[in-house]
This record gives C-alpha cells, structure tokens and sequence, in this order.
C-alpha cells in the first residue's frame, strides 16, 4: 500500500477508495507521480472541497506545501486551518480564475475534483495550465459521458446550485474528446507545455 493510499483511508477521502480494474486507487496514481517532489512543493490546488478529507491528506503528504481548496460553495470557508487555505470561486468565471492566479501565483500542482462539467474543467485548464510546475490533474471523468444528464445534480450536489443559474451543466463527451485530441496534436508537434500525458481509469495528468 502506497503512503499516499495510507493517508487517504486515514483522512477518509474518496481519493482511496476509486479503486481500478487493476487494483489500484487514485491515491496510488498519484503517489507514483508526486513521490520523487513531495517535500519540494509548495503550493497545491485542489477544485472542489466538499468535506475537506483529501485536503487534509494533501497536507500530510506535501510537508512544506500550502493547500488551496477552490469552492463554488462559501460554507467551506469553515474548512480553513493551518497551511489550509480556502478560495471561494466558480471554476467556470475567467475573473475568479485570475484571482486565484494572482493570490497564489506559481502553482505546483492542480487537482480538478470540482464541477466535473467538461466546459468548465477544459476552462480552469485552459487558464491555469501555464502557471502550473509539474502537475496538472482532472479526475472522475466518468461523469464526462451523456449518461450524466439524466440527473439534475443540482439537486445531489449541494454545492453546484452556486452555479450560473443560465449554465444547463450538461456533459458531451465529444467536448472531452476534442480537448484531448488537441492537446495530444500539441504535444506531436512538440509545441505543448506538457511533456507527457498519462490516461489512467477516470484521470488525466498532464505532466510538466
């Protein structure tokens, strides 16, 4: 069991409990990608609070790092602690996006747990990306398929009723679709800013 995957079960974070086909969780993917920095970082971002477990993982994890929790929802304020700090924002608004830029400024990794509404993932993407040092990460896309549509998650996430009242928060998967493909033609014509993508069940992480 990765030390990672031990911290998750501690702090009760969903993180080690998405478990593969090949046995693995989350937290095992991504304690194989973040190991070898783990006492360098110091600024983490992590879309989407909710219960504020995986923050506290996060925490224990990267020693010397500050944890940002971005939220829609501003009840997760109460979630701030020591090297755990809050932004309220919607991850969906260029504004609140640059806020978050120009409050942490260089970033070392991002963890996209947020809306799981492909719009609005590609967009945090899109304008974080370039501040990002090593890590970039966007994961449950299983919710990124049509099937998602026949619920109103409004109604099952509390915190998605800050969402633009105007915003359908439907998911296409052809949106997620496009996105990679686009990135995957930057990175053959060697003009991306990430060197590799690794696909693993339900997460994407761009590597720097």
């Amino acid at each position: 069991m990765t030390l990672l995957h031990e911290l998750g079960l501690k702090y009760g974070t969903d993180k080690a409990t998405h478990i593969d086909h090949k046995g693995k969780s989350y937290c095992d993917h991504y304690h194989k990608q973040f190991e070898s920095i783990r006492h360098e970082v110091k600024n983490v971002v992590e879309i989407g609070v909710l219960g504020c477990a995986s923050l506290k993982m996060w925490r224990e994890y990267f020693p010397n790092a500050t944890i940002w929790g971005v939220d829609i929802n501003p009840a997760v304020r109460s979630h701030a602690a020591d090297r755990i700090r809050i932004i309220i924002a919607d991850q969906n608004n260029e504004d609140d996006l640059q806020r978050i830029l120009y409050t942490i400024g260089d970033i070392d990794i991002v963890i996209d747990d947020g809306s799981h509404v492909n719009r609005h993932i590609i967009h945090s993407f899109n304008t974080l990306q370039n501040k990002v040092k090593h890590f970039y990460c966007v994961e449950d896309l299983h919710c990124s398929y049509e099937s998602t549509n026949d619920h109103d998650i409004r109604k099952i996430w509390s915190g998605q009723k800050y969402n633009d009242e105007k915003d359908d928060l439907k998911n296409y998967r052809q949106e997620i679709r496009d996105w990679l493909n686009k990135e995957v033609e930057l990175l053959d014509g060697r003009v991306s800013r990430w060197s590799s993508i690794c696909v693993y069940n339900y997460i994407f992480i761009f590597v720097a």
